[in-house]
């Protein structure tokens, strides 16, 4: 169960003035970040099972989607790796002590290298 507080001022205490939403399964992780550059988190979940991030577009409506990106031993690790203000889907994965991202920009930076549609950086 996620709970949104619309204003910090305000607290937990005012009528109205958070959300309670059900996102995820038992067993997900938590990985809410601003995915699309508006300046607000994203509920995310990312699933060990399958390897996949299930994104909320908004709080007031129900649209999601889901991209796989990650395997079931994989940690996941997102962050703006491509420095363009947008968080980017990545794993951490420790057997080839490597992470993998997907760049929102579309390219990979200067230390990283293309692997399969995303990056690879290996340390």
């Amino acid at each position: 169960m996620w709970y949104v507080l619309y204003d910090y001022k305000l607290g937990w205490g005012k009528t109205n003035n958070y959300v309670a939403i059900q996102w995820g399964l038992n067993g997900d992780i938590p990985v809410s970040a601003d995915y699309d550059g508006n300046g607000i988190s994203q509920i995310s979940v990312w699933r060990p099972s399958n390897g996949s991030w299930y994104i909320r577009t908004s709080i007031s409506n129900s649209n999601y989607y889901v991209l796989q990106w990650g395997l079931q031993n994989d940690t996941p690790f997102p962050a703006d790796y491509d420095d363009d203000g947008i968080v980017d889907l990545a794993v951490w994965r420790v057997s080839g002590l490597s992470y993998y991202f997907v760049p929102s920009s579309g390219e990979c930076p200067n230390g990283s290298h293309t692997h399969w549609i995303g990056c690879e950086v290996i340390l």
